[in-house]
């Protein structure tokens, strides 16, 4: 763990702060209701997101012991892997989140708290690249 992977992580948690704070504003923009309505349209879609995660990373920690491809390649590789599957989770969210008519505050700042959370990530993936 050298320099670069410490300044990825220290900026991709400012990222991830800063991308709380939206995504705070924009749930506090809602009524209880609306708060309700929202916790029932997502319940149950977290066991589903973490099954997806688990499988990509069993697979690439098999495949760097099998020695393939080069660390880097494989590195970026799943980093692609993964940013398609993050990407699509949040579409998904997005969409069913839509069909509820919330304010436009609300889905502004959700949408800036998730690519604030991405650039945070692709921040940290580069230091850590850049660390391999």
């Amino acid at each position: 763990m050298g320099p670069d992977f410490l300044l990825g992580l220290v900026i991709f948690f400012g990222f991830l702060f800063i991308g709380r704070v939206f995504n705070m504003k924009a749930i506090n923009s809602l009524t209880n209701e609306e708060k309700g309505k929202m916790i029932t349209v997502l319940q149950g879609l977290q066991k589903f997101y973490l099954f997806p995660i688990i499988i990509i990373v069993i697979t690439m920690y098999l495949v760097s012991k099998m020695e393939i491809i080069s660390p880097q390649h494989l590195f970026i590789f799943y980093f692609i892997i993964i940013a398609i599957y993050l990407v699509g989770i949040n579409v998904f969210v997005y969409k069913r989140l839509s069909g509820l008519n919330f304010k436009k505050d609300f889905n502004k700042n959700f949408i800036i708290s998730k690519i604030l959370n991405y650039i945070g990530l692709a921040v940290f993936f580069v230091y850590l690249l850049m660390d391999l």
